[in-house]
């Protein structure tokens, strides 16, 4: 399997660098990528990137947790967390590998964006957990305080502690053992290296956000992004072919009444006359007519995100926890390429430029 995925993924990428780079410049294209993959990727299981953010919430909590090669604490700066987190560095040593600075720049883009995929996985772990646990959302991007490549050993979990001591001190915060309990079941079950579920929780916490700035409309739609993820994951994980007449199955697979898929409906009704569109009448008055709904909404698509969560986490397809993140790599190296990488997107707005 992971061969036919990595012969996939060369196919792919060796196509997309011969339309974007110069003939010459194309020329070991291909070499390059083999030895990379061969070659630089078992070899970077050596050393593992730990980075600290800086992540800003929407309301306070205190909060000292070690979890997964992630540590989190309260920062020092109101309604902020420090977090705290390993990553492959993959893009570190690359060059030698490459015959001229183009292909390199376009191997390691691809590595870097793979390795902050990972990274930004084990942040809306976090950021998950806690939107589901206090319904509080968070910043995505963060701010980046600061990175050390670690030796891969027995000493990593001592050394990434004494790093994040360097900026952020340990602290006695207590958030009590219900909450705490109900946030480790969460963490343990939540998996944002899964495209879905990163891509779900991506949308529900834009929801959250929208929703204390009093962006109705666009809480809306983000609610309905949501679900539309979630009905993408059903067509890939729960092989289900979705249309008009069996989405209405599908929820209920993944536990939802009657009365929750009615609210479901509302919602995409809501964004198609509202959120999709400028809506050409009541638009002036969104709130006035649909606050008494927001708060059903929002609890219908919670249940259904908590829903999903314990589906994957019982059905996993990409691995949480590998031993190995150069054999993740090569097992997940198709996802990573459709995730992180530009071949999806029209080539007019990669090259988009304001001046012709």
């Amino acid at each position: 399997m992971c061969d036919s995925n990595i012969q996939v993924f060369k196919s792919k990428f060796c196509q997309w660098a011969r339309n974007y780079l110069s003939e010459k410049s194309y020329s070991g294209f291909s070499r390059s990528l083999t030895q990379i993959i061969k070659s630089h990727i078992p070899e970077s299981d050596y050393f593992l990137q730990f980075r600290i953010m800086k992540i800003k919430l929407y309301k306070p909590i205190k909060i000292n947790l070690n979890i997964d090669f992630t540590i989190v604490r309260s920062s020092k700066v109101k309604n902020n967390l420090s977090i705290g987190a390993l990553m492959p560095s993959w893009e570190r040593g690359v060059r030698k590998y490459c015959p001229n600075e183009n292909i390199y720049d376009v191997i390691s883009w691809f590595l870097h964006f793979s390795s902050q995929y990972i990274h930004r996985a084990r942040l809306i772990n976090i950021k998950s957990a806690i939107i589901l646990v206090w319904d509080i959302p968070s910043s995505f991007n963060g701010q980046r305080i600061s990175s050390y490549i670690l030796k891969n050993n027995h000493n990593l979990k001592q050394e990434m502690i004494n790093k994040m001591n360097l900026y952020e001190k340990p602290n006695n915060f207590s958030i009590g053992l219900s909450k705490q309990k109900i946030l480790l079941y969460w963490l343990k079950r939540i998996n944002s290296l899964d495209p879905y579920i990163n891509r779900m929780f991506y949308h529900f916490i834009t929801a959250h956000k929208l929703s204390i700035l009093n962006f109705g409309e666009e809480l809306i739609t983000s609610l309905d992004k949501t679900i539309d993820v979630v009905i993408q994951y059903g067509r890939a994980r729960i092989k289900t072919e979705i249309n008009d007449s069996n989405k209405e199955n599908l929820l209920k697979q993944l536990g939802m009444t009657q009365q929750d898929i009615r609210v479901i409906k509302f919602i995409n009704s809501i964004r198609n006359m509202f959120g999709a569109h400028p809506s050409d009448s009541m638009w002036w008055n969104f709130y006035e007519n649909f606050s008494d709904d927001i708060d059903i909404m929002f609890k219908v698509v919670k249940s259904l995100v908590k829903n999903v969560v314990l589906h994957e986490s019982t059905n996993r397809v990409v691995q949480s926890r590998p031993n190995k993140w150069s054999t993740w790599f090569k097992q997940n190296i198709e996802m990573l390429w459709n995730a992180v990488w530009f071949e999806r997107m029209n080539k007019n707005l990669i090259e988009f430029e304001y001046w012709d």
